[in-house]
């Protein structure tokens, strides 16, 4: 007895470290005097012992040898029935019975278990495990109905391990469902849990899965950070089944940054790993990706040998499970490239049965994608559009981030490759509106590669966007006019626009700062909107709407500064008739903007370190302190640190404003923002006129001194000038525009060896070609935001020289 303790003993250890290798081992090298059950109708032998049998049933089972396993199982219910009532039995048989391919079948076995089994801490136990099964099954519905009475129990009993595990399940589900912030809270929940008990194999499977969700979500850095954490204790515990998943799951993050090498080479030493221990769902994953990469890498037929082999794995371990969905779709795709459109259909039409069975919104959303791919092949592009629509639809909902812009990439690339053939002089309206849905695409696909780092595919898609707009002008060069269309993307909140990258950018932060209370410093020029964003910010806060106090400190004299920003009471001063709440009890609850806080005096900034540090203001004429919860947002057009180091702002007052910055940038350095704003406010104003081509051009490339605010008084005023004309032109425009008469691309034109005779010119080649001068020195100072010495150096020329040239061009 004493050597079948030390055995137990010794295989507990190993499982609990999930060293399953080395309790095989141990199993199999035990001596004749510790027998193990074959079948159910072995004897019993005087120094058997189920604990034994039942521990060499999980070790079997870990090493996927099940059909001892069962036996082992078997053996137990016939001599030793006391141990069917145990957990580990339950949990073992019940995941057995799971690898029949019917969860139907574990789901009878659990609920067939007696009453007093299924009553207390067992029987939230076995309820569990219905649910798991219920999650194997694809019903989503009653596995959270499960869970969630399993969640509440666990956590009455401060059960950390079960409590984790069940909130990594909920995560799972809501993770397949595509509900990835929801999976989120939950995944972090599970690992906060397995972190109080120090179980280092829970936490390692919850990082690995949430570094998933992490690539699934465009965070790629942080799913590397994830992923290698859970990788490094998969490697320190032999973990190979573990372990050939990271490596699988890191080679899909170099999938999506385009580093195909380094994924194949990943994936690769998955698949090996996979293969060696049996791993079958690991071999079927790693070949669906590698399909993937010889796809993208153009090599068709190996990417069907390997999508076919995945195929033959998933029919024979889930044929209706997710692995086969992926690879049905994917095949639809390959079947498409190679012309096989029949062929094509069928596989999709299976992908788009298995996403709705198993409520798979991803994989919906992208078959969806290769239906409007196929439909586009054949010519129904009304039909393709409707499907790419669908899809755009469910990743914006699902906050798909990468899949929304590649399915974007994708509807572009489909209208491009039709339009491309077409004359530009037959280009029907139909056509035209192809051309234009395609450019918004492409646009919009651009600007979501950028903000998730992908600078290969944000290029891609705006070239894309720049042959689709250079159709769009060249249809309208011979009206030379156009018709301002504004795109929906370009909106946020319903009053900003934004689409440049650099305001697409100031957007992203603002979503993830808005919701906390931390003061934010917004600084920029005059006119760039900083009062727009700090309202964006308000919107975004979940605070009331009305709640957004806006004050300009210039124009708030210092005697009255307190009592207009805390208040005051009746008769505090004379001329104190009735009690004030002043501007911050106003703001109490949701923002206090403060305007141009350089205007502050010394005083003055010191009377709001209160309200800053301690949330308080007292009013005037009283003696009482009053809470407030105010979020506080200042703006300055001049450079904080610099009116620091003048002593304009006192330290602590600087430190307590600046916990958060967002700096914008004036309108010329982000000057694709000019078109989205005018035609915005053109149509906010109440015109639909056409606008020559001029017109755009000039506005472009105007340097925009007042910035957005002097944009928007334009447009405002060609609005009511030419509500009832058809057309706006460039003689329309103030002088001041017109005389700046110079495109942003003028210094592109000039070839490199014409830009080297300019340079060699003596006195910036003011006697020979004169007007090419001109124009190439206007359009280096505004690429230059005016800064003479930065023109000079652009140019390789002397400061000395610049100004001579600008006095003789009368650019002074």
């Amino acid at each position: 007895m004493a050597e079948i303790e030390k055995v137990i003993t010794t295989i507990s250890g190993l499982l609990e470290k999930e060293d399953h290798k080395t309790a095989l081992r141990v199993i199999e090298g035990m001596g004749p005097s510790i027998t193990l059950p074959l079948s159910a109708l072995d004897k019993v032998s005087a120094n058997g012992d189920g604990k034994l049998w039942l521990l060499a049933a999980r070790v079997y089972y870990h090493n996927r040898i099940h059909d001892k396993a069962g036996k082992l199982i078997a053996g137990l219910e016939k001599w030793y029935p006391d141990i069917t009532a145990e957990k580990d039995f339950i949990s073992l048989k019940y995941q057995l019975l799971l690898k029949k391919k019917d969860p139907g079948i574990a789901i009878r076995y659990l609920e067939s278990l007696s009453a007093d089994i299924q009553s207390g801490e067992m029987g939230f136990f076995i309820r569990f495990c219905v649910g798991k099964a219920c999650f194997w099954k694809g019903d989503y519905h009653a596995s959270n109905i499960h869970f969630q009475a399993c969640r509440k129990y666990y956590r009455s009993e401060a059960d950390n391990l079960m409590l984790g595990n069940v909130l990594y399940m909920l995560g799972y589900t809501a993770f397949q469902r595509s509900f990835f912030e929801i999976a989120e809270t939950y995944y972090n929940k599970a690992l906060e849990n397995f972190k109080v008990i120090g179980n280092r194999n829970k936490m390692a499977a919850t990082q690995h899965i949430i570094g998933v969700l992490d690539y699934k979500t465009g965070r790629y850095s942080l799913a590397e950070k994830n992923l290698l954490a859970a990788a490094k204790y998969y490697n320190e515990s032999g973990n190979k089944i573990r372990m050939a998943e990271s490596y699988i799951a890191r080679g899909r993050v170099c999938i999506f940054i385009g580093n195909l090498s380094k994924g194949n080479e990943l994936i690769g030493k998955g698949l090996s790993i996979a293969e060696k221990t049996g791993y079958k769902r690991g071999v079927a994953l790693a070949c669906k990706f590698l399909g993937e990469i010889s796809y993208l890498k153009g090599k068709i037929e190996g990417a069907f040998l390997l999508l076919e082999k995945a195929r033959q794995i998933a029919l024979d371990i889930a044929p209706n499970g997710d692995i086969m969905l992926e690879v049905s779709r994917r095949l639809g795709e390959l079947n498409v490239n190679a012309g096989r459109l029949e062929d094509a259909e069928k596989a999709l039409l299976k992908s788009l049965k298995l996403a709705e069975d198993l409520h798979d919104r991803h994989e919906l959303g992208a078959t969806l994608r290769s239906f409007g791919i196929l439909e586009a092949r054949r010519g129904n592009f009304d039909v393709a559009r409707s499907y790419f629509k669908e899809a755009v639809t469910i990743f914006r909902l699902i906050k798909e981030q990468f899949e929304l812009a590649k399915t974007l990439q994708t509807a572009a690339e489909s209208f491009l490759e039709h339009i491309s053939g077409i004359d530009i002089t037959d280009m029907h309206d139909g056509v035209m509106e192809l051309v234009r849905e395609g450019k918004s695409c492409a646009g919009e696909a651009s600007q979501v590669f950028d903000s998730l780092e992908l600078k290969v595919k944000e290029h891609e898609c705006s070239d894309i966007a720049n042959r689709l707009n250079g159709m769009l002008r060249g249809r309208a060069g011979a009206s030379k006019t156009n018709k301002l269309l504004f795109e929906k993307h370009w909106l946020y909140g319903g009053f900003l626009v934004a689409g440049s990258s650099h305001l697409k950018k100031v957007v992203e932060k603002v979503k993830t700062i808005a919701t906390s209370s931390i003061p934010i410093l917004i600084t920029g020029e005059t006119g760039t909107g900083k009062e727009v964003i700090a309202r964006f910010i308000h919107k975004l806060s979940g605070r009331p709407e009305a709640d957004f106090v806006a004050v300009n400190c210039a124009s708030v004299a210092d005697q009255v500064f307190e009592s207009e920003l805390f208040g005051h009471r009746k008769g505090a001063f004379t001329g104190a008739l009735r009690d004030h709440a002043g501007l911050v009890m106003r703001a109490s609850g949701g923002t206090l903007f403060l305007d141009e806080i350089s205007e502050l005096s010394v005083r003055q900034q010191a009377k709001l370190l209160r309200v800053l540090q301690e949330g308080k203001i007292r009013r005037v004429g009283e003696s009482i302190e009053r809470d407030v919860d105010v979020r506080i947002i200042s703006a300055s057009n001049q450079d904080p640190t610099g009116l620091l180091r003048s002593g304009k702002l006192r330290k602590d007052f600087y430190y307590r404003i600046i916990v958060e910055s967002i700096v914008l940038e004036p309108l010329r350095k982000h000057r694709d923002d000019i078109y989205p704003l005018f035609s915005y406010y053109m149509n906010e104003f109440g015109c639909s006129s056409a606008v020559e081509e001029d017109v755009l051009r000039l506005l472009d490339g105007y340097n925009w001194p007042g910035n957005v605010r002097q944009l928007v008084s334009l447009a405002k005023v060609l609005a009511l000038r030419c509500r009832n004309r058809a057309i706006i032109r460039k003689s329309d425009l103030p002088v001041k525009i017109r005389k700046h008469y110079i495109f942003k691309t003028d210094y592109e034109m000039f070839s490199d060896m014409q830009l080297l005779k300019i340079r060699s010119i003596p006195a910036i080649g003011l006697t020979k070609d004169p007007e090419d001068v001109k124009r190439l020195l206007i359009s280096t100072l505004l690429k230059t935001g005016g800064n003479k010495s930065a023109a000079a150096r652009e140019l390789g020329i002397s400061r000395s020289t610049i100004y001579r040239a600008m006095e003789k061009f009368d650019l002074t």
